[in-house]
């Protein structure tokens, strides 16, 4: 396929990804994409996570020593577009740094709703630091957000001026670096801030639903982006959030290959890849 047939295939359905966006990244004034709600970046599930845990928004319990935390925020998707009744389930060690993974009591772990604002809040204790093998976590809480017709979002959220970041290989990664909030006094009461962004789980108008066979990484990246691909990548586009073509690469036929990306703004870019088995759409991030 030469470059304008594949153009013509693909334009249609980049332009379902061109809509009015927010940015809450806060890249700055001169970000090309400001106005883009970019997706919340991931961290791991974690040993600790139990299903089952009570619909409540208060975590705290009478008696139990820690600074009282008032969290707060909002969900919306790429489009700014506040996401009501999303369910939304958060565990924490408590300011001992002991989980609760046995009681019936799911002591510190929670689930509530999104209201009509896409809003939540909760009120918990700040957790404890914990060992994890000669090094200690920083202080973390877990949320694992789900809504019909997202991706499921499997997150951590930190504090700002923790000790333990630096040398902490999840909380240090750049990819956490919007996830890393202050501690605010709102109300007379220590208050973190932490909007979230869920990825929609479809794809453009005219394209089939399916698992992508490529993987891109680092992502966010700040220099070279890596394609592997167990079937032979073709051509490459990068489009800005405008749907102006920003990087190309055509003619590939292998099934690795690393893009320059240094010349680009940070912000959001969509990425539309051409293999000898289809062609799919990924969403990355310059840093």
């Amino acid at each position: 396929m030469n470059r304008k047939d594949f153009m013509l295939q693909t334009g249609a359905a980049m332009l379902a990804f061109v809509l009015p966006l927010k940015n809450t990244y806060a890249f700055g004034p001169d970000d090309q994409t400001a106005g883009a709600c970019i997706p919340t970046t991931t961290d791991i599930l974690g040993p600790y996570y139990r299903p089952g845990a009570p619909f409540r928004s208060d975590l705290t319990i009478a008696g139990d020593p820690g600074t009282i935390l008032n969290y707060k925020g909002k969900i919306t998707d790429e489009n700014c577009r506040p996401l009501a009744d999303a369910i939304v389930d958060v565990w924490q060690a408590n300011s001992d740094a002991a989980y609760d993974g046995t009681s019936a009591d799911y002591k510190y772990r929670g689930k509530f709703q999104t209201g009509a604002d896409g809003t939540y809040s909760f009120r918990s204790v700040k957790p404890g630091w914990y060992l994890n093998g000669g090094q200690y976590r920083p202080a973390h809480i877990h949320f694992r957000v789900t809504k019909e017709g997202y991706t499921e979002l499997i997150t951590q959220l930190y504090f700002v001026g923790d000790p333990y970041i630096a040398n902490d290989p999840w909380a240090s990664d750049p990819a956490a670096e919007k996830r890393i909030v202050p501690i605010a006094v709102a109300g007379g009461e220590d208050t973190a801030l932490f909007d979230i962004t869920l990825q929609g789980s479809t794809t453009g108008i005219g394209e089939k639903q399916q698992a992508s066979p490529v993987t891109l990484a680092p992502n966010p990246v700040r220099d070279l982006l890596s394609f592997t691909s167990p079937v032979t990548l073709q051509n490459i586009e990068v489009c800005n959030v405008a749907g102006q073509l920003v990087l190309s690469a055509y003619g590939l036929n292998v099934k690795e290959y690393r893009l320059p990306v240094q010349s680009l703004r940070r912000g959001l870019y969509f990425c539309r890849i051409e293999t000898a088995k289809g062609i799919y759409v990924h969403r990355f991030v310059k840093e």
